[in-house]
């Protein structure tokens, strides 16, 4: 199921028009919005939750702008097939995917949210051990500092 519509795509950027004779046409990127729309599905599943996602309402409202990101990023990329040598498309399509690629991350690894609460990520070491009285056991190998004491830049 999919999450957005062509319109949530084209107010991603309102100078391209997404019509029946236009390229990527309308009915194309309606396929591209199903298309990203199961694979956030895809991923939902795999990490246990049914799907199609119904609350919370934050949560729900995320993924519509995670799908129209996705969608967004292939119809700039359909709109511009020259572009896609070495630098991977247009500027706004390149930045699109990463929006998508990092959305995706987050469900597959953050915390997502359980039943009509949702759990915030935690910003710190601090903050994901609140209550964790113990030090580490492991001994950690931290890397060398890049800047040292005593040095001019």
């Amino acid at each position: 199921m999919s999450y957005c519509t062509a319109a949530d795509v084209q107010a991603l950027n309102p100078k391209r028009a997404y019509t029946a004779t236009s390229t990527p046409t309308l009915a194309q990127v309606g396929v591209y919005v199903t298309q990203i729309g199961g694979e956030i599905d895809t991923v939902l599943r795999g990490r246990g939750l049914s799907t199609p996602v119904a609350t919370p309402a934050e949560f729900v409202i995320f993924l519509k702008q995670l799908n129209a990101v996705g969608a967004a990023a292939i119809s700039e990329r359909a709109m511009f097939p020259e572009a896609q040598g070495m630098m991977g498309g247009t500027a706004a399509a390149s930045l699109h995917w990463r929006q998508y690629q990092d959305g995706l991350k987050f469900i597959r690894e953050g915390n997502l949210p359980a039943g009509s609460e949702a759990v915030a990520l935690p910003f710190s070491f601090f903050e994901s051990n609140i209550g964790v009285e113990s030090e580490p056991e492991e001994e950690h190998c931290w890397p060398k500092s890049k800047f040292g004491k005593n040095k001019e830049f």
